[in-house]
């Protein structure tokens, strides 16, 4: 288990209240305001990820009816 103490002590998290954060008791530092459930003006959009579609229909038998 000592990946669990090289997170902990990692630079970023070594001054973290462990048991604050087992007992729910840190404040986040922001928390983003929301309209509804389903609301990602907090993200920026990306392309980066954008699906690559294939050229060959591999499988079409397969999802025929799906």
């Amino acid at each position: 288990m000592t990946f669990i103490l090289d997170i902990k002590t990692h630079k970023w998290f070594r001054d973290t209240d462990w048991l604050a954060v087992y007992n729910c008791q840190v404040q986040p530092p922001f928390i983003p305001q929301i309209k509804s459930i389903g609301d990602a003006a907090n993200f920026e959009v990306s392309n980066d990820n954008k699906l690559r579609v294939s050229e060959h229909m591999w499988y079409k038998e397969e999802f025929e009816n799906f």
